[in-house]
């Protein structure tokens, strides 16, 4: 079976305060049809969308999206989507 995999990212601070960062990955593993083994070919997609925003020194605000998804030979799949957002705190003293 022969497996293979990339992915490319890119990060841009737009001030001193807010960044985002983009990525992209695929993988494939090629089928395998010899007895007794049988496993079809498999493809990943992925990709992704975040971003950051320090309202303060110690707290953050953030965001990511990231969408997934995975074929199969003879089946494909929804893509798996996920959003996640929130606030980061960070205790004690500034280094």
């Amino acid at each position: 079976r022969t497996m293979y995999s990339f992915g490319a990212s890119y990060f841009q601070q737009l001030s001193a305060r807010e960044r985002y960062s983009l990525s992209a990955n695929y993988g494939q593993a090629s089928g395998v049809n010899t007895p007794p083994i049988s496993s079809p070919k498999v493809q990943y997609y992925g990709g992704s969308a975040s971003y950051e925003n320090d309202f303060r020194q110690n707290l953050t605000a953030f965001g990511r999206l990231s969408v997934n998804k995975i074929d199969q030979d003879g089946a494909s799949r929804r893509a798996n989507v996920s959003f996640m957002a929130g606030v980061k705190f960070k205790f004690g003293a500034p280094r």
